[in-house]
């Protein structure tokens, strides 16, 4: 299609050029979202966070003071301040995301004497063996 008539097309229609304005201002919209200079950012050191230790991801009684591989061979997963384990040892912590995926329900512990009885049937007869 030739250009001119590509031109006298968008002139005639104020819909089409409406929206070739709309697509143009998306369009420097988002590269200047991409091409900003970001300069509230903070520095690197700042947003690292440090890690405290290096736990082993299927066994998390095993440490280690660096990264590096498990017994297992694994990647050692890292430990950041705020995420160490509160509570005595054995203390099981889920994150509140996987606690509503999973359906995790809660209730009060009460203390109650356990029975439950077993109603059947049997034959009760003498050992022939022994006669």
């Amino acid at each position: 299609m030739p250009l001119a008539l590509l031109r006298e097309k968008i002139r005639s229609s104020p819909l089409l050029s409406a929206g070739i304005l709309v697509g143009a201002v998306l369009i420097a919209a988002l590269l200047g979202l991409y091409l900003r200079d970001d300069t509230t950012a903070r520095p690197a050191e700042e947003t690292e966070q440090r890690a405290l230790f290096w736990r082993s991801p299927m066994n998390p009684t095993e440490i280690y003071n660096q990264p590096g591989k498990d017994r297992m061979g694994m990647d050692l997963v890292p430990v950041y301040q705020g995420e160490e384990p509160a509570g005595p040892p054995g203390t099981i912590r889920i994150d509140p995301a996987t606690v509503q995926n999973i359906g995790v329900k809660t209730s009060v512990i009460e203390r109650k004497l356990l029975q439950h009885r077993i109603r059947t049937i049997g034959r009760v007869t003498y050992d022939e063996k022994k006669v």
